[in-house]
């Protein structure tokens, strides 16, 4: 079991990186990640509504495989995801097991946030990930200089 999250470790920690040096998105650029399958870096700036962008939160979707890998406080994570239009579904996430007192309950109410996940709306550079009622689960922002 300890060689199955070592190897989900390893294949989450080199999962490629869209590195851009450009600091901003135009327009047009924005019109293209709203029509199409996300594929930036996006920092996690508020979840339920609290701002945790001191956390340094973030997740990225694969296009090609259609996974979602980050960091949630203190573990990196992967997950499966769906999208169609502006709908999108996060799979149950797997991640590293490492144990960070602190961190326990914001990772615990990152994760649970996936359940809630049903919508996508793109503003500029900002990124609403929303429930059926259009309550905002989590706000990011694209990154786009590492």
């Amino acid at each position: 079991m300890k060689f199955i999250y070592f190897l989900l470790f390893i294949l989450s920690a080199t999962t490629p990186k869209n590195c851009n040096k450009n600091a901003h998105l135009s327009k047009a650029d924005t019109q293209h990640h709203e029509t199409q399958v996300l594929s930036n870096k996006i920092g996690i700036l508020e979840l339920n509504g609290k701002d945790v962008s001191q956390e340094k939160l973030f997740i990225v979707f694969n296009k090609e495989d259609q996974r979602a890998s980050g960091f949630s406080g203190c573990n990196t994570f992967s997950c499966k995801y769906t999208e169609e239009g502006d709908t999108i579904s996060l799979g149950i996430a797997i991640a590293s097991k490492m144990y960070c007192a602190e961190k326990d309950q914001l990772e615990s109410d990152f994760f649970a946030a996936f359940s809630l996940i049903q919508k996508k709306r793109v503003k500029e550079n900002t990124i609403y990930l929303e429930d059926d009622n259009n309550n905002v689960i989590v706000k990011g922002s694209f990154i786009l200089d590492e």
